[in-house]
This record gives structure tokens, sequence and C-alpha cells, in this order.
């Protein structure tokens, strides 16, 4: 016990019951101290866990801010992806958009001229007596033979028009004469006859790809010969391969490359090929060679496809001398100066008296069915019906009429279309004017034999 000046007595002074007394106070005062201990570490747990609470509400917010700002930069980033892509693809179009008017302008336009130009210096040689001045008049054709060479020249290398006036087949059987002329690459064509889309982008896109992909091979392979496969591996599936056996790639590797004369990369075919719903698949190792495959979903069309194989020129047709029967002549073409430069020549001619004149497709089969004429000429390209869908409907309608058509194409790249649709001859326009007549006095000819050969009671009406 303690006492007033600080000191303690002696146990044994304190007594029994002082020091049960004293136990007691002891053990309520240390009972006390636990308690309070228990009392300050209960608050500091509180303090911890709620400080603990705030620090993961703050840690939930920042996480969630994150979050929402990768996403927000993400769906920013993919947008800004996809804007670039499509402008892209938006100038491949454009350039492809402007080939195709380019080409055009040239055909309907510069070379109609120059065809036109051609036309009446031919009808002038022949006029003039003077042999100097029919040598002058000569070597004038050949300048004008020249210009209509080097303009047909410059339209195919920008966009073929065999490709909207015959179809893909037609356009792909150039490209491959095209890529052994030019570049001495040897392609073996497979084209099923089946393989022919319907939708011009398709056609477009993929005369377009197996041109970039020819050219790949021409400046990379190191080989000069490739094979190029047509199929349709299953309904409304177009399937196109281009396989050579050079020194190959790692596909790894590939790499946006837009060349300085803007023709698109192996990406930009993937990605025109994307806005169809096709693929590209690419199989190649270095030195071991490659396969490109490319598959695209495309309505085909439904009437006969064009042959797949090369077609060559037409044989040409008998000069007949003398004797040729008199026959009525229907001249259709579109442009204006060329058609009247024709008519004007073929007037010249004792047996062929023109009848009439169209200048678009529908009008020329309208003008055959009513006047009946013994031979129909008709230009390929002209707008409303072309010239194959005009040769297969007076076929048809109107077979006796002897249909010859013409065109800027070069002879082998139309002459299989236009028989087939059921043309007798086809010519070319910068051609020579001697060889249009020694067709048409053929036709006459074969008219003169066929009425001979005609039952009584079947005559073909009069040609006096």
């Amino acid at each position: 016990m303690a006492m007033p000046n600080g000191g303690h007595l002696p146990w044994n002074w304190i007594g029994p019951a002082g020091l049960a007394a004293a136990v007691l106070a002891a053990k309520w005062s240390a009972d006390r101290r636990r308690q309070r201990s228990h009392t300050l570490d209960f608050q500091a747990r509180q303090q911890a866990e709620e400080s603990l609470r705030r620090t993961e509400g703050r840690l939930r917010l920042l996480n969630e801010s994150l979050e929402r700002r990768v996403r927000e930069r993400t769906s920013e980033a993919e947008a800004r992806s996809a804007q670039l892509r499509a402008l892209a693809l938006d100038l491949v179009e454009t350039e492809s958009r402007e080939r195709k008017r380019l080409a055009r302008l040239l055909h309907d336009h510069f070379q109609q001229l120059v065809s036109a130009a051609k036309l009446k210096a031919g009808v002038l040689r022949r006029r003039t007596e003077a042999e100097a001045d029919v040598e002058q008049i000569r070597q004038i054709e050949v300048l004008l033979e020249e210009a209509l060479d080097a303009s047909r020249s410059l339209a195919t290398e920008l966009r073929p028009p065999i490709l909207d006036d015959v179809g893909l087949a037609a356009a792909i059987q150039w490209l491959v004469r095209r890529m052994q002329q030019q570049y001495g690459l040897s392609v073996a064509l497979s084209f099923d006859p089946v393989c022919e889309p319907d939708n011009e982008q398709v056609r477009t896109v993929l005369f377009e790809c197996c041109r970039e992909l020819l050219l790949n091979v021409v400046k990379h392979a190191g080989v000069s010969t490739a094979r190029l496969t047509f199929s349709v591996p299953k309904p409304a599936l177009v399937q196109v391969q281009i396989t050579d056996d050079g020194k190959g790639f790692e596909p790894g590797n590939i790499a946006y490359n837009r060349r300085p004369e803007g023709i698109f990369g192996l990406l930009n075919i993937q990605e025109r090929l994307s806005l169809l719903g096709g693929q590209i698949q690419i199989v190649a190792a270095p030195n071991q060679g490659t396969t490109v495959k490319l598959l695209v979903p495309a309505v085909l069309k439904t009437s006969s496809a064009q042959r797949s194989d090369t077609g060559q020129a037409e044989p040409a047709q008998e000069i007949v001398e003398g004797g040729v029967p008199r026959v009525r002549v229907v001249v259709a073409d579109d442009h204006k100066l060329f058609r009247e430069g024709l008519i004007a020549m073929l007037s010249q001619e004792a047996y062929i008296e023109v009848v009439g004149a169209a200048g678009d497709g529908a009008e020329a089969v309208e003008l055959t069915q009513r006047l009946q004429p013994d031979i129909l000429i008709v230009d390929v390209g002209m707008p409303r019906l072309n010239g194959m869908q005009v040769a297969a409907k007076v076929s048809k309608d109107v077979p006796r009429t002897r249909i010859i058509g013409l065109s800027m194409h070069e002879r082998q790249d139309m002459a299989r279309a236009m028989r087939d649709a059921g043309a007798m001859a086809y010519c070319t326009k910068g051609g020579d004017l001697d060889d249009l007549l020694a067709v048409l006095r053929n036709a006459a000819m074969q008219l003169s034999r066929f009425e001979r050969s005609t039952v009584t009671g079947n005559a073909a009406p009069d040609q006096s």
C-alpha cells in the first residue's frame, strides 16, 4: 500500500483484507487498460478500413476512368483507321473511275474523230485520179492510223474498253496477250465459262487484281511463266488463282507499297476485296514460288458466257471480183461523224444502197425489223443496246440479214464475241477500207447464193 510520502508499507502491515482490496484494484486497473486498448484498436481498425474503402473507391473510379478513356481512345483510333481505309479505297475507286472516264473519252471521242478523218481521206483518195495526190492522201492515212494506234494503246493501258463492251473473259484474254507482248510473260490461262460476274464493280476489281498480280510476277518473281485460273468452287463464288514458281517471299513481311505508277499493292487488293465480301489467300516461301488465291462472292450472268480460248484473228473474207448483186444496208453507229463518213464511203459503191442509219442499239433493231435490210453494219459500243445484244436479237428476229460488227477494239479481242452473238464478220474502224468493202462484197455474194438456193415459195424481198 502506498504511503503519503510515496513509500510503501510492508505487505505484512496491510492485512488480509487490505491485500484482497489491492489485488482487486490492480485487476480492475488492468481490465480498464485492456478495455481502453481494445477500444483504441477497434477505432484504429475502423479508421483503417474506412481509409481502405476510400482508397478502393478512388482506385475504382480511377480504373473506370482509365477504362472509359481507353475505350474512347480505342474507338477513336478505330474510327480514324476506318476513315483512313475508306479514304484509301476512295482514292483507288476514284483512280479507277478516272481511268474508265479517260479511256472512254479517248474511245468515244478522239478515236472516232480520227477514224472519221481516215474514212474521209479514204473517200477522197478513191475519188482522186492524180497519182501524186493519191500518194499524199495515203501518207495522211498512215499518219492517222499511227495516231489511232497510239490512242488505242493509251486507252487500253488506262482501261481496256473490251472489259465494258464484252466482259471479263475477253478482257482477261487481252491481258494475257498483253503480258506476253509487253513483258515476255507467258501466262497459261484457264477460264471457266461461267465465271462472268454480272456486276461491273466485281468485273473491274477482278481485272485490276489480276493485272496487279501478274505485274508482281514480272517485277519480283524472276520467271517468264505463270498460271492464271478462274473457277467457281461453289455457286455465286468466283475463285481466281495466280501461281508462279519464282523467288517467292515471306508473307509476314508484306507491307503497303503504293508504287509511282499508281497500281495498288497486295494490302490494297485485300481492302478492295473486303468491300465485296471477298478475301485473299497467299501461300509463299522464299525460293518456293507464290500462289495467290482470290475469293469473291458474285452474281454470275445467266446468259451464255464468253468462250475461254484466246481466239486467233478471223481469216480474211474472200474478195469477189465483178458481178456483185445489189444489197440494201443499214448503218448503226452512235458517233455521227463516223456514221456519216461511212455512209458517204458506202454510197460510192454501185452495188450498195444505204436504206437507213441508227444512232443507238435499240434504233438499229427497230430499223432492221422494219426495213429488212440485206446487211446490218453495227458498232459494238452503243447506248441502250450494245453491238452483241443487237446482233443476237437481229439474228433471231431477222435471220436473213447479214451482220457485220465494227469497233475500235483489236480484231482478236472482238471477233469471237461478235460471231458468238450472230455476226458473220468483224472489222476494226481503224482498218483498211478495202477490207470492209471486201467483207461487204463477200456478204452480198453469200446472199446471192442464199437467194438462188431458196425454195420458190420462200422468195426473199426484192433487192432491186
